[in-house]
């Protein structure tokens, strides 16, 4: 499948493991609005920054078999965008007790200034633990505020770090896409394959879901 590129925007995919079972996130940056391709430096620092705001941010709210120890950077400006990999030894979370199910998740909703196919993009979130839920199917309404915070926490401790190629302050965005549908009917499903990038919408505040998400299908990037 040929690679759909979007002029200015850096992906960050932060990496971990729920016990023995992995997880990724990912977020898309931006400076301002340009469509400019990023520097090594700031690729290199986006990916530091990212695992060091996982630790600030979200570290105290996490299972302690929640670890984290990877983050990849990819510009996806053109074909000769930088990278960058940042590895450290697992750091795991400091709550004192595990999450389980492993698939359970705090969804946490992007809220952007535009209509959204589906509802407002979303970020599946392994944190939190057992003693965390108020019942099966819904966490503790004060803990779930706590993943609302540390979000956005994580978000302006990576859009304030010293970048020096930027044109305009990074933001936090996401990026639209246009897409064919195509009948399988082999397989009895319709294919979505990206096609081409429309524009990228910048992220205006967060929004903790109480109902307990599931990352079943989001365990790897």
């Amino acid at each position: 499948m040929a690679v759909v590129f979007a002029p200015g925007i850096a992906r960050s995919v932060l990496k971990g493991m729920i016990g023995v079972n992995p997880w990724a996130v990912v977020h898309h940056w931006q400076f301002g609005t340009s469509s400019l391709p990023w520097t090594q430096h700031d690729a290199d620092l986006l990916a530091l920054t990212t695992f060091n705001a996982w630790g600030s941010a979200f570290m105290s709210h996490c299972g302690n078999n929640i670890s984290t120890a990877e983050v990849d950077v990819a510009d996806l400006t053109n074909s000769t965008g930088v990278g960058s990999i940042y590895t450290h030894t697992p750091v795991l979370g400091t709550i004192g007790g595990p999450l389980e199910p492993s698939s359970a998740c705090v969804v946490v909703q992007n809220r952007i200034a535009a209509r959204y196919r589906g509802g407002h993009p979303r970020t599946f979130w392994p944190a939190l633990m057992q003693g965390s839920m108020l019942n099966e199917y819904q966490w503790i309404p004060a803990n779930a505020l706590q993943i609302q915070v540390a979000a956005a926490a994580f978000v302006t401790a990576i859009v304030t770090a010293a970048y020096t190629g930027g044109t305009g302050p990074l933001q936090h965005v996401i990026p639209r896409w246009s897409y064919t549908v195509t009948d399988d009917p082999v397989h009895h499903k319709y294919i979505r394959t990206r096609t081409g990038y429309i524009r990228s919408d910048v992220v205006t505040g967060y929004q903790a879901n109480q109902v307990i998400g599931s990352q079943r299908r989001r365990l790897k990037p």
